[in-house]
């Protein structure tokens, strides 16, 4: 992607936003919450039954917002449209409550279940209006450019500014009701405050922001089947989901069970509500402002796993203290766990930026709605599970103040979180792969895809990026009686491979073109091998496919050899690249060893390890 330039003011415009957003969500749920709490005297277990639905409802929904997102396009782009929707439905339905409320106010005996009903429903509206521009927003990260520098500033800016408006909100709202004997006046007046600095906020968003998928976007134009089908082969995407998942998990679980602590001790709910809420902005204040000065030293890997080790270790502290009952040693060990949280959210919003890139450059579908619609949804989830466990399934019928009765369940709750944040790690080092030289000659492939110019530097031709896990067919069948007819078979297999990535834009003229050479001239080389390549019009990028046979064919190598391993390299119409590559793979295959560790591989993941691992010796070479 062109890294285009993000002025001071696009930074500034991106805080100014996320902390208009999160700061009017955060105070109109609170103040919702509030008044079912007050008007209907509901306790704290069946409270908590409006958020756990509101949150897994609005979490279902996330995707399917996330899919509206990217089958859009207008002159503004895709996602500013969506922000100013939402945006609008927002204040709006914010507006009926804040209405709804003073009416209701002025003639509180009428407390009639219609009344309930009626803030359940605006509950579950704000929340769906709120996700649209809250998607919408976080998918514009990706559009910044691919450029490290860009992408870590704009997604640590933006978690930042979500940080301060959404605690900075619970702050004042809970300061408000300690003292609003004093400060009637000021509870009534704020929402209308917080919505009109919302608005500007957005405005400012708006007006201020350069929407850069004008330039590129593609998802408009696929079927919904296409969109949904790239959307499942992001194996990147997917596994980054998870991760935040449990580690959104982690966090609120260890925060509610904090929260209920502090409750058992002070008995003053709100005290404990701006208590924990400064814990959280001001570790998570320090752990973004730190990521800026660390992402100039040190990679992404580096910061991500040091972010995971430390939630680990303060698990650990968390749980033996809340064994012994610690009080100061909880909340010291949450704040540290709360700075390791805070990394770790940056380094997720990065990442699932880095799988846009991908899907786009495996199945040329760029889905930044469902992508960041992950995002949410997930966050969303692990709110929704993290309520449940901690406020519904220790005891209904126990008042929450017992919190001895609990602790069993409490303490099991954060050793889970221990074993979670082992599953993190696995799924980190073992599945994700967006990092080192692979993830630079993908970007550098999708330029050149792009049209950028100047980049004769750049390397586009390495085999690791031109072969795909799912380009590897393993142990193929010979049915056919001549060889021509299997080698014809099973190169029609493995174009059939490149083509489902949408990266030939014309899959019956490429195939006929691949058939006309093989009919004509020999694929085989030596030492079991065959190569079958073709340069066309139709390709857009470089791809390799590798099938491994059953039982060796004869392909015609200038050793009379048969061969059991065959390579179908298909490249764009340009000689320099198609023969690179091709070159390439020659030096891989003229290591008999690593030959033979292809032939003896129990898994397609097993191969791709070995053609990295030899292709990084010989590039040492």
């Amino acid at each position: 992607m062109e890294n285009h330039s993000i002025n001071h003011s696009e930074k500034l415009s991106f805080a100014i936003g996320a902390i208009g957003k999160d700061a009017a969500f955060a105070f109109m749920i609170l103040s919702l919450l509030n008044s079912v709490y007050n008007s209907f005297a509901l306790g704290g277990v069946l409270l908590a039954f409006i958020p756990i639905i509101g949150k897994f409802l609005n979490g279902i929904s996330d995707p399917i917002i996330g899919f509206i997102i990217d089958k859009s396009k207008s002159k503004f782009g895709k996602f500013k449209p969506y922000i100013f929707f939402g945006s609008v439905s927002f204040v709006f339905f914010a507006l009926c409550y804040v209405i709804y409320l003073d009416k209701y106010n002025a003639d509180i005996d009428k407390q009639h279940l219609s009344n309930y009903i009626f803030a359940f429903f605006i509950y579950i509206l704000v929340c769906f209006a709120y996700s649209f521009m809250d998607v919408a927003f976080w998918a514009m990260i990706p559009s910044f450019g691919s450029n490290k520098k860009n992408r870590d500033e704009m997604a640590t800016i933006g978690r930042l500014g979500a940080t301060i408006g959404y605690n900075c909100a619970t702050i004042l709202f809970s300061y408000i009701l300690l003292h609003i004997s004093s400060m009637f006046f000021w509870y009534k007046i704020i929402p209308y405050l917080i919505l009109l600095f919302f608005m500007i906020s957005q405005a400012i968003v708006l007006l201020n922001i350069k929407d850069r998928s004008i330039h590129y976007s593609n998802s408009y134009k696929q079927k919904p089947s296409k969109i949904i089908k790239s959307f499942l082969q992001n194996d990147q995407l997917l596994t980054v989901t998870l991760q935040n998942f449990l580690l959104q998990f982690i966090f609120f679980t260890v925060s509610y069970t904090v929260f209920i602590f502090l409750d058992w001790h002070s008995k003053d709910r709100n005290t404990d509500t701006i208590y924990l809420s400064l814990i959280t902005l001001s570790s998570h204040l320090i752990a973004y402002c730190s990521y800026m000065v660390l992402m100039h030293k040190y990679d992404h890997k580096k910061i991500y796993v040091s972010s995971c080790i430390a939630i680990f270790y303060c698990l650990i502290l968390i749980l033996t203290s809340l064994i012994l009952q610690a009080s100061f040693l909880i909340l010291i060990f949450f704040f540290m766990l709360s700075i390791a949280i805070g990394f770790s959210n940056v380094c997720i919003s990065i990442m699932l930026a880095n799988t846009v890139d991908y899907g786009e450059f495996r199945s040329n579908c760029r889905l930044e709605g469902i992508a960041f619609s992950m995002q949410t949804m997930t966050t969303n989830l692990a709110i929704a599970f993290a309520l449940a466990l901690i406020y519904l399934v220790p005891d209904l019928n126990t008042n929450l103040n017992q919190f001895d009765s609990n602790l069993n369940i409490y303490t099991l709750n954060i050793f889970a979180a221990i074993l979670y944040i082992l599953v993190v790690f696995y799924l980190y080092l073992k599945h994700y792969k967006l990092a080192g030289s692979f993830y630079v000659h993908m970007l550098n492939t999708l330029d050149r895809i792009r049209g950028i110019h100047n980049k004769e530097d750049l390397n586009y031709t390495s085999v690791r990026y031109a072969l795909d896990e799912d380009f590897i067919l393993m142990n193929l069948a010979t049915p056919y009686n001549s060889d021509k007819e299997n080698i014809l078979n099973i190169v029609s297999k493995l174009s059939q491979c490149l083509i489902s990535t949408d990266l030939i834009e014309d899959p019956f003229n490429f195939k006929q073109e691949l058939t006309q050479k093989l009919q004509h001239s020999n694929c085989g080389i030596a030492e079991g091998i065959a190569i079958a390549h073709v340069k066309s019009s139709y390709v857009k990028r470089s791809m390799l496919a590798l099938a491994t046979l059953q039982q060796p064919l004869d392909c015609g190598a200038i050793d009379n050899k048969k061969c059991d391993l065959i390579f179908l390299i298909a490249s764009p119409n340009d000689a320099n690249e198609h023969l690179n590559l091709l070159g390439k793979l020659s030096l891989l295959l003229n290591d008999q060893d690593f030959c033979d560790s292809i032939r003896s591989a129990g898994s397609q993941a097993e191969i791709l390890e070995r053609i990295i691992k030899c292709e990084k010796c010989i590039i040492q070479e």
